[in-house]
């Protein structure tokens, strides 16, 4: 009899983030949801000072890409909203803000996934671009 088997051997380990206090599988819908939210107030950090500007994710057509995340989104006011609550939302969020407020941050900034057909890692490609432009950012 051996007893040197680890049980543990055949099982993978689910990749797990902690965002917004809640613990998420990365890759999943709820992390898929979070990556938008971080979007979604980016957005209105920039629709503060240019009232022209579009919401990133009603570019997506999330019905039909991932349906989990859009109800999230949708429940949430994040997509398919008229022109003026994205006003009145990015109005509210600069008063928060000036109010002493801190910019939503989350972990999944400058975060990828593991590809799993060619095992690699992916990296968010706003990633970058984010930590540019939110580089004085306070993490909330």
């Amino acid at each position: 009899m051996s007893n040197s088997k680890d049980k543990y051997a055949t099982k993978a380990k689910k990749q797990m983030a902690k965002i917004d206090g809640q613990r998420v599988e990365l890759g999943s819908a709820e992390w898929e949801f979070y990556r938008s939210k971080l979007r979604f107030y980016q957005f209105l950090e920039d629709r503060m000072s240019d009232p022209n500007a579009t919401n990133p994710l009603d570019l997506i057509d999330w019905e039909t890409f991932w349906p989990e995340v859009h109800a999230m989104l949708k429940k949430y006011g994040m997509v398919n909203m008229p022109n003026d609550w994205y006003s009145i939302a990015a109005n509210d969020y600069r008063r928060y803000l000036e109010n002493g407020g801190r910019v939503y941050k989350n972990s999944t900034q400058g975060g990828g996934y593991i590809d799993p057909k060619t095992n690699k890692i992916v990296v968010d490609p706003y990633s970058y671009k984010d930590r540019e432009v939110h580089k004085n950012s306070v993490k909330g």
